[in-house]
């Protein structure tokens, strides 16, 4: 192949979103790159607790569509690969659908944001509130919602605390300690 044929193939390669089988995104993704193609699926990171263990998840940010950088060329071969359903199509001028291109700057904004964490649940939760008897807590849930509180006892094997309120509906009761925030 000559070279300039070779910068053409460069060029015409364009992205171009893939429906797979919903939940079979990755699976989808390895078999396409084990064809030496350049694929992309946005993914979201969230925490996930099962029983007492919270563990971080990934998940497609589109549930069932990745992007793939291919050439009209490739679209057979990628259309023979295992978990790939389709293209996402658009009608052209002769009324036939075709696989609808998407520009570069929308993939690359989509890459920049992911690699950024926008997406990801798991790096901006703040620290859990940890109470100390003694301290003074916020309310954050329930009908005191807003109210300020002292500490007076922990149970941290059940999550919970015996607070005290002042004022007007002061007295004292037990709370959930994810329902506290530091005051």
């Amino acid at each position: 192949m000559s070279r300039h044929r070779a910068d053409l193939a460069v060029i015409e390669r364009q992205w171009y979103c893939l429906r797979a089988a919903t939940r079979q995104e990755d699976r989808c993704v390895d078999n396409l790159r084990e064809q030496k193609f350049e694929v992309f699926m946005p993914a979201s990171a969230r925490w996930r607790r099962l029983r007492s263990t919270k563990t971080r998840i990934e998940t497609a940010l589109f549930p069932g569509y990745l992007f793939i950088l291919a050439t009209p060329k490739d679209f057979y071969k990628i259309r023979a690969v295992e978990g790939v359903h389709q293209f996402v199509r658009v009608m052209n001028d002769t009324g036939e659908f075709e696989p609808m291109p998407f520009p570069a700057e929308a993939i690359g904004d989509l890459m920049a944001r992911q690699e950024l964490g926008e997406f990801d649940a798991t790096k901006n939760e703040k620290p859990r509130y940890e109470p100390k008897v003694g301290d003074k807590a916020t309310i954050t849930h329930g009908p005191w919602t807003g109210y300020i509180a002292e500490i007076l006892s922990l149970t941290p094997s059940e999550r919970k605390a015996r607070v005290s309120m002042d004022g007007k509906f002061g007295g004292k009761l037990t709370l959930d300690i994810a329902h506290l925030d530091a005051a």
